[in-house]
């Protein structure tokens, strides 16, 4: 009975420690991306295959403080399929008008809450695959090289 309970374990960390299988074909695909030069923190990237509308995503990361990003398309860092790609980049955050005292303040006071706005820190047509002019092609045997440069010229 030990040696069935041993050998059981031993299958488990075998086999939850092999890769994902619907990572095989997939090759590295990093770099950073600038906006008007400048490396862009916290923004949402997207790959979309060039094949059919662009509605197939071939992967997204979110970038570093540095703007340095490894697209994933399974799991961390696992990188997308060979092929070339319409690049979506979005970054955007939320702006109260209140302080989080006077939020707190307006809950406890059944008081109505001025409405949060959504700022968009980047031109809009980075953030739909029809609109996007950033195409990248990903080698066969992938890249950290790759350069997204946004820009403010429409």
């Amino acid at each position: 009975m030990r040696f069935f309970l041993i050998l059981l374990i031993v299958c488990c960390v075998v086999s939850c420690s092999q890769r994902d299988p619907r990572s095989q074909g997939l090759v590295p695909a990093a770099g950073v991306v600038l906006h008007n030069g400048q490396p862009v923190a916290e923004a949402s990237i997207t790959f979309h295959r060039e094949d059919g509308d662009g509605s197939l995503a071939g992967g997204s990361a979110l970038s570093g403080s540095n703007g340095a990003f490894s697209i994933n398309m399974f799991g961390k860092g696992d990188g997308t399929l060979p092929g070339t790609y319409r690049v979506t980049v979005v970054k955007e955050t939320v702006e109260s008008p209140v302080s989080p005292e006077e939020l707190v303040r307006l809950e406890r006071e059944d008081k109505p809450i001025p409405p949060s706005k959504v700022v968009s820190h980047l031109p809009a047509k980075y953030r739909k695959a029809e609109t996007t002019d950033i195409i990248v092609t990903v080698p066969p045997k992938g890249t950290k090289d790759l350069r997204i440069e946004l820009n403010d010229n429409p």
